[in-house]
């Protein structure tokens, strides 16, 4: 199958080119495989950003489906957000948006073009900042109702044993699922998220505005406070801005952070950083020499 795999078109890296990504709602008529299209825009465009972890890169994982005609590899939980975003595409009741293409990194660049990944890395930033807005998708996770009935409210009396038994179990639920979930230990998520001017959240079929679950942040507490959830939550409260502070000290708040290639560790944070300009985005580049260069 590999000789029949989807093929990128070049960008034109002399402009702030991008490829967005449209959703058929019809599966394909052999083998019934998601089916999407991707077209080249500018960064003008009109389009939503999609930030999500991305996974085991093990193949005996992927799921194959099809861009432009052609079969493509992707993780299963990019898989996810695809199925259910083609099962769901009712525009009153949508996890995608219907009018707009997608920016989605693992699709919308060629990873295996090196001179490609420099020029979107570049300008990573401005992608995320001109989307209409960023789609955090948390993963396919059961019960994921239980966050909304958190967000929107108790419905049982406050003092009632009831009350205080159901919001026990759903602490726990959110806990595990949302302020543990493993995407906001990733380092790319960082700049992804803090970015975006308006960031909605999707944990199955639920989705809701981020800025609705900070408004209740303090019925969390404390379960926030000592997860990787809590510099994106400061963020967003404004208790500690992160753009534009020197590269080193971010390095530092998240150096914890995951990431696959240890290069990504400074270029997930190019954006954020006052040094942005300076620092040379090269993946041929040896992880030592960058280290000096970053150091120097």
């Amino acid at each position: 199958m590999a000789n029949y795999t989807f093929q990128y078109k070049p960008l034109d890296h002399t402009k702030q080119s991008i490829r967005l990504v449209h959703l058929s709602p019809e599966l394909s008529d052999f083998e019934q495989w998601i089916q999407i299209n991707i077209t080249h825009t500018e960064i003008g465009a009109r389009y939503v950003c999609l930030s999500y972890q991305w996974g085991s890169a093990n193949i005996l994982e992927g799921n194959w489906i099809l861009v432009n005609g052609s079969p493509f590899l992707v993780q299963q939980n990019l898989f996810d957000f695809l199925s259910l975003m083609r099962m769901t595409a009712v525009p009153e009741d949508a996890i995608f948006h219907p009018t707009m293409g997608y920016w989605i990194d693992a699709l919308c660049i060629n990873q295996h073009d090196a001179s490609e990944k420099h020029h979107q890395v570049v300008q990573m930033g401005s992608i995320y900042q001109q989307a209409e807005f960023v789609h955090v998708w948390l993963g396919a996770i059961d019960n994921a109702g239980l966050i909304r009935r958190l967000i929107d409210g108790p419905r049982e009396p406050k003092d009632t044993p009831k009350w205080s038994e159901q919001v026990t179990l759903d602490m726990d639920f959110v806990h595990r699922h949302f302020f543990l979930n493993e995407y906001w230990t990733r380092s790319w998520v960082i700049q992804e998220f803090m970015l975006a001017h308006r960031i909605e959240v999707s944990l199955n079929r639920q989705r809701f505005a981020f800025s609705d679950l900070v408004r209740n942040i303090h019925f969390f507490s404390p379960h926030w406070i000592h997860t990787p959830f809590k510099e994106f939550a400061l963020h967003h409260l404004g208790k500690f801005y992160f753009i534009g502070q020197p590269l080193i000290r971010l390095l530092t708040l998240f150096q914890k952070r995951k990431c696959s290639l240890v290069q990504d560790r400074i270029f997930s944070l190019t954006s954020l950083c006052d040094e942005r300009d300076s620092v040379q985005v090269d993946y041929r580049m040896h992880a030592n020499k960058l280290a000096y260069n970053v150091l120097k």
